[in-house]
């Protein structure tokens, strides 16, 4: 509900306060004297109608239009610098022709709600499907109007869009039907792709052994260079043969030699004990000559 109004610096007021009647408020006076300017400021504030700056008053760079209702405060402002709305405090800038939604919300009038002093008479000289569709927009009917008008525009489009689809699937179809060969080429394309990464292996695995081989070569070289000749080897084998025959017949006359050495030892052994027992018994004197015995032999 309506309660006060303020005009500041709008048209001809400096500082307009009107306060509002609950029911019906009359303003009456002599022409131009600013009645119609109080209808304008609250079509100002509730619309943003008109728009410019032409109804700052004389002299002034700023003006204001404060409206209070259900015991909040809205209020429009304009000058050079400034072009805000205010909804208990908080500022609204850059909304452009409109009014700020929550103003607006709040409001909840539109051009039904005003009529100027020069308009024919309200809704007397307006047809009969003009006065409903104003009727309807005062109770909100026109929203059903508008939805369904909406609808049914939206669902010619789609069966607009719906027709289009189907002449496309309908040609899609007949495309599939026509690269049906395609399948085939992709099976034979994957069957040739899966050959060619056999062959691709089959190659990395020939070069892989042509390396090996390669190197087998080299290997049989090298083997080749550093190996003496077999021949010589052969020669060398049987005079080393030969030395070990030679050897085993050395060994076993060696040892031959060292037995008769031992007999030989064990002889003059035996020779000299003979000896001394010839002395002991003959007393040094030969039995049969009579003459001095001399030593025979060395004792070693």
């Amino acid at each position: 509900m309506l309660q006060r109004l303020q005009l500041v610096n709008f048209q001809c007021h400096d500082d307009l306060r009107i306060v509002l009647d609950p029911q019906v408020t009359t303003i009456v006076g002599p022409s131009d004297v600013g009645k119609s300017a109080v209808l304008r400021a609250l079509c100002w504030i509730a619309e943003n109608k008109p728009s410019g700056d032409a109804f700052v008053r004389n002299g002034e760079s700023l003006c204001s239009v404060s409206l209070w209702l259900d015991e909040r405060k809205v209020v429009r402002r304009k000058g050079k610098a400034t072009n805000e709305m205010l909804l208990d405090g908080q500022v609204f800038r850059a909304f452009g022709a409109d009014v700020p939604e929550p103003i607006a919300d709040l409001l909840n009038v539109g051009d039904v709600n005003f009529q100027a002093q020069h308009d024919s008479p309200f809704w007397f000289s307006l047809t009969a499907g003009q006065v409903s569709r104003e009727l309807n927009g005062v109770i909100n009917l026109d929203v059903i109007d508008r939805t369904l008008a909406g609808v049914a525009s939206a669902l010619r489009k789609a069966r607009a869009v719906e027709e289009v689809c189907r002449d496309r699937l309908e040609e899609t179809q007949k495309q599939i039907e026509e690269l049906d060969w395609v399948l085939g080429m992709v099976k034979e394309h994957d069957v040739l792709e899966y050959l060619e990464n056999v062959v691709l292996k089959m190659d990395a695995l020939i070069l892989s052994l042509q390396t090996v081989a390669e190197e087998g070569r080299e290997c049989e070289k090298r083997a080749s260079a550093e190996i003496p000749d077999m021949g010589e080897l052969e020669g060398l084998r049987l005079e080393v043969i030969g030395l070990t025959e030679e050897e085993t017949v050395l060994s076993l006359k060696v040892k031959e030699g060292n037995s008769l050495a031992d007999t030989m030892t064990n002889r003059r052994k035996e020779i000299k004990e003979l000896e001394r027992r010839l002395e002991e018994e003959s007393g040094g004197v030969c039995p049969l000559c009579g003459s001095e015995l001399k030593e025979v032999l060395p004792c070693s």
